[in-house]
């Protein structure tokens, strides 16, 4: 008998079984052709599940939620006591761990909320997880997007590196470059786990290439000098990077497995839009998202349509803050001055309203609401077009005016909406045409795509260092918890 994390593979042998209902399904039960016992032993799939579910830790999972007592108690039943009943139980209780185990590796992060069905990872039942592991193996129903997979090899490269080394803190000092010596030498040579130096003050090759390697591992700037930012990556929980990197895995799991012919990604957290067609990145740009009070969210959604020529209507806080303080005084000017008008409601049938009709006063004061729109035009906060991808929160991605905010480093000034920098150039990708081909001149003109583009808005900050190691991105929204 061979063990598996703890999980034994044991000779089986049954007539066909079916699997049960999981609780968490609503499908019906039904036969299945035999999946895991076949000709008095465990299947090759059978094999393969078991040794998957043992190795969930590389999806940050624990393996005994699926190797469970109960499982083994099936398998050792049927071992010891093989017949069509206790063939029934094993085939039922294995079917039952890897879908729950299936279902889990390919759920994301409960902060990406699916806004559209044309980007989601659609959850598979019971029946259809057995059908992909017939078709395909097993080791295809948990295996995700590539960018999550590099990752995933990252996490376990990184923890046969550093996971288990000698945990000690070191001093702060100042910088200490390769043939300076510092007290700290034998304690850094610990740490890192090298043999030791003997008394030896001296961050010498052999000390130097192994921090020079630590630091590609930790998202720094690979000097081999031992400097503040090393010293505090030295004195850090190594669970806080393995934390870290398997948080950006379950963002990466909203990814779609098979690439789609055309789809958009936005890191939230480095501001940057990417645009891959066939696989293959053909578009790069800087966008501004949202501020940390108005974050963008995290979601996976479709740019179905864009709309030419934009209105801009106002959120409340901002006619409460800034409008309605200058109505007050100055009235249709005011409105007039910015581009703006009122309206009496929020239907395509609102009539405009001249400022002398709007009780500013309780609009300033938050007593009442008032719909505001801007205008089309240079002024417009939406620029030229926006680019609509359905969903409740009210995110888009859109032109702007604004166009000195993409210079700064960090860009989160919106209020939760995307702008980018290049509005025409994403424009003429998307729609397959120059915008202004597309205009006829007027204003909150919409013109559908052939086809939805998958978009995926995702808050990214670890990601694998080409040659091996980590670059580690910034964390705006203090959203990684660490």
């Amino acid at each position: 008998m061979a063990v598996v994390g703890g999980c034994l593979l044991l000779a089986l042998s049954s007539p066909e079984a079916s699997p049960p209902r999981p609780s968490t399904s609503s499908e019906p039960l039904q036969l299945y052709e035999r999946t895991w016992i076949r000709d008095g032993r465990l299947t090759s799939e059978a094999e393969t599940v078991l040794k998957l579910m043992a190795a969930a830790e590389r999806h940050g999972l624990r393996s005994e939620l699926y190797l469970t007592p109960a499982l083994e108690s099936r398998l050792s039943e049927m071992a010891a006591r093989p017949n069509q009943r206790a063939a029934l139980k094993a085939e039922e209780a294995l079917a039952e761990a890897f879908f729950r185990f299936a279902s889990d590796v390919r759920s994301p992060d409960a902060m990406v909320q699916v806004v559209d069905p044309a980007a989601s990872l659609k959850p598979l039942t019971p029946s259809e997880t057995l059908s992909a592991v017939r078709r395909e193996g097993p080791e295809h129903v948990v295996r995700l997007a590539p960018e999550y997979e590099r990752l995933a090899d990252t996490l376990e490269q990184w923890r046969g590196r550093w996971r288990n080394l000698p945990r000690l803190q070191l001093r702060e000092g100042p910088d200490v470059r390769p043939g300076a010596t510092d007290k700290r030498m034998p304690a850094l040579r610990t740490r890192l786990g090298l043999a030791p130096g003997g008394a030896s003050a001296m961050l010498d090759p052999v000390l130097a290439s192994r921090l020079e390697d630590f630091q590609r591992w930790h998202g720094l700037d690979q000097t081999g000098i031992l400097n503040g930012p090393t010293v505090r990556a030295l004195n850090r929980d190594p669970e806080e990077y393995e934390r870290l990197i398997l948080t950006n895995m379950a963002r990466l799991r909203a990814l779609p497995i098979t690439e789609p012919r055309r789809r958009v990604q936005v890191n939230i957290a480095s501001a940057v839009l990417t645009a891959k067609e066939n696989g293959e990145t053909v578009l790069t740009m800087r966008v501004v998202v949202g501020r940390k009070d108005t974050p963008t969210p995290m979601l996976a959604g479709a740019v179905r349509y864009l709309v030419l020529s934009p209105y801009w209507n106002l959120p409340q806080d901002l006619v409460q803050s800034r409008v309605a303080p200058v109505a007050l005084i100055r009235g249709d000017a005011a409105l007039k001055a910015g581009g703006f008008e009122a309206l009496s409601d929020w239907s395509p049938k609102a009539r405009r309203l001249r400022a002398d009709e709007v009780d500013w006063k309780a609009v300033a004061a938050g007593e009442r609401r008032v719909r505001v729109r801007q205008l089309p035009g240079d002024r417009n906060m939406m620029g030229a077009v926006k680019f609509m991808l359905p969903n409740d929160l009210g995110i888009y991605l859109h032109d702007t005016p604004s166009r000195g905010l993409f210079s700064a480093p960090q860009r989160a000034f919106s209020a939760g909406c995307v702008r980018l920098e290049d509005a025409q150039a994403f424009g003429r990708w998307i729609a397959g045409r120059n915008l202004a081909d597309l205009a006829d001149g007027s204003a909150e003109q919409r013109v559908d795509l052939v086809e939805p583009v998958p978009v995926y808005l995702l808050y990214l900050t670890a990601a694998p260092r080409p040659g091996g190691g980590l670059i580690l991105g910034p964390d705006p929204y203090g959203w990684d918890g660490l």
